[in-house]
């Protein structure tokens, strides 16, 4: 609706969703819950406004309040009564504690007031200004949350069935995490003409809480590496795209991306927060003329070595791909595609990617290699 020179929207929105997993196998004489009857509920209630304060000058803001809501059933596993008689170093004896520590985390899951209540107040005010005709200059705030998960919150025993992100090392949640509230500030600047654009962005992010996997005595006593915690962090980098038109058939485009994550106040000289992307970028060169597109773009990825070293993170090499795109409208609306990607074929590992079989043993798993497809598309 209008207000004030500007637009107003307002809404709600919502969903809700139940998790169950359920194990074949057995943990003592009892068939196990990873998760029973989880229900996790969102609602929320949201304002926006956006509208010109001056010639030069847009203004938008926004708020939304969140309330999320999560609980679990009773689970099942293990048995708190196991006698541990086996002889040592034995298979037996070490089903034996497994049953014992699992039926141990699960009495104390039962026990436990598994409900919880987040009340999420996220606000945004971003703000454009137009120095001139060729450069226009945007600053945000903002103030954003995150409820946990309910794996976060309800991995109630170390078990590699629950391994968490495939990276080789084994989750416990925990019930008392609060949410994340990150408080973040962008500096954008945005210059173009005819033939040229270049637009760099400037982020900082502080988040109060932040939820990552520590090393804990609760992981331990539970056959888990890690737990899921909640400690301070920072984040800052920059995103840039730019490109150049050199002819009416021929241009130019770039893309450049990079972030730094850290702890604050970390307890030692380790404050690298955990799977952080490296330095990562993209250049196309593009070919255009009578309903004909053409394409050849390289991507690069540099070396990751600011890795987390409480829980052993691999550092992981670059690596370089070459794709070729094409495409052709025949008819108006028909558009025919087509395209080759990592032409060479190289075998490469993306630092964000899991490990083969969920143990760093077997090394990560590859990412795809040479991909050859073709499209066929309408639009009207």
């Amino acid at each position: 609706m209008p207000l004030f020179y500007g637009v107003l929207t307002v809404g709600v929105n919502g969903d809700q969703s139940n998790h169950e997993a359920n194990s074949a196998m057995q943990s003592g004489m009892n068939p196990m819950n990873f998760f029973h009857n989880v229900e996790r509920d969102r609602y929320s209630i949201f304002t926006e406004w956006a509208g010109n304060i001056s010639d030069e000058t847009v203004l938008e803001l926004g708020a939304r309040f969140i309330h999320t809501w999560s609980d679990a059933g009773d689970v099942t596993g293990g048995n708190p009564n196991q006698v541990i008689s086996a002889p040592m170093n034995t298979p037996e004896r070490m089903m034996q504690v497994a049953a014992l520590r699992t039926g141990n985390d699960r009495v104390a899951f039962n026990d436990s007031d598994r409900k919880r209540n987040f009340n999420e107040v996220d606000l945004a005010a971003v703000l454009r200004y137009s120095v001139s005709s060729s450069l226009d200059v945007e600053v945000g705030l903002a103030r954003k949350n995150r409820a946990p998960t309910y794996q976060e919150l309800y991995l109630w025993t170390g078990s590699r069935a629950v391994g968490g992100f495939a990276d080789g090392e084994v989750y416990l949640g925990d019930i008392n995490l609060d949410h994340e509230t990150s408080y973040q500030f962008d500096l954008g600047f945005d210059w173009h003409n005819e033939n040229a654009y270049i637009a760099p962005r400037f982020f900082y992010h502080y988040v109060d809480d932040y939820i990552q996997g520590e090393s804990t005595a609760a992981a331990t006593a539970s056959g888990a590496d890690l737990q899921w915690s909640n400690i301070t962090a920072q984040f800052y980098g920059v995103d840039l795209e730019a490109g150049y038109t050199i002819t009416d058939n021929w241009r130019v485009d770039t893309g450049l991306n990079y972030v730094r994550g850290e702890r604050v106040n970390a307890p030692g000289s380790d404050s690298d927060l955990y799977r952080i992307a490296p330095l990562n970028g993209r250049v196309q060169a593009t070919y255009e003329q009578s309903g004909w597109m053409g394409a050849i773009e390289g991507v690069f990825y540099a070396d990751q070595g600011d890795v987390a070293g409480y829980n052993d993170e691999q550092k992981t090499k670059g690596y370089m791909l070459l794709n070729l795109r094409g495409k052709y409208e025949p008819y108006h609306g028909v558009v025919i595609g087509t395209g080759i990607e990592n032409v060479v074929g190289s075998k490469h590992y993306d630092h964000l990617g899991g490990y083969v079989n969920h143990s760093r043993d077997n090394g990560r798993v590859a990412m795809p290699g040479r991909n050859i497809y073709a499209t066929l598309a309408y639009n009207w």
